[in-house]
């Protein structure tokens, strides 16, 4: 008897042969060490631009991370966030003259923020950052939605750390904001 007539006179086979193929590609796309993801907003702007193509390692540890480096998180169902790690456990952070400081050091961010910040959000006064969570924070200060607003960001949330981004940007998708 052939595979498909089984498959005709067994309709739960199929739906479960089904089932079974949907989780396996599930699988090897949480497997990947590597994926792609499409920045979408300004909020990194200048180092990462919208629509630009970023190279994301799923398998990186949050407890791994240091400071400046790029992570990708999801606070939410719906959402995805791509910014750069400030503060890690421990860490007491507070904005102050439009500029960020770390246990009582000054943040060096010459290299990718510009401008000073207008809006401290809820650095305005010093915070210490809890265990197994991030500060993280957009490099276009003024006009990013990032832990200032929302918090600390648990590493449950934290999908991985930004390997690269490619040099072209993608016009023809218009992206989810």
């Amino acid at each position: 008897m052939k595979f498909t007539e089984n498959l005709k006179k067994n309709p739960k086979m199929g739906f479960l042969l089904m089932c079974g193929v949907i989780l396996l590609l599930f699988a090897i796309k949480e497997a990947a060490p590597l994926y792609p993801y499409l920045i979408s907003g300004e909020s990194m702007d200048p180092t990462l631009k919208d629509r630009q193509i970023s190279l994301i390692n799923q398998w990186t540890k949050p407890k791994d991370l240091k400071y400046g480096d790029i992570i990708v998180f999801k606070p939410n169902f719906f959402s995805f966030y791509v910014k750069r790690v400030i503060a890690k456990p421990g860490d007491t952070i507070v904005i102050e003259n439009g500029k960020i400081k770390v246990n009582g050091a000054w943040l060096d961010e010459d290299t990718y923020a510009k401008e000073l910040i207008e809006n401290p959000g809820i650095f305005n006064e010093p915070y210490t950052v809890g265990p197994k969570e991030l500060i993280c924070i957009g490099d276009n200060r003024n006009y990013s939605y990032d832990s200032r607003d929302f918090g600390a960001v648990p590493f449950s949330q934290v999908k991985g750390k930004a390997l690269f981004a490619s040099d072209h940007v993608f016009y023809g998708y218009k992206g989810v904001k």
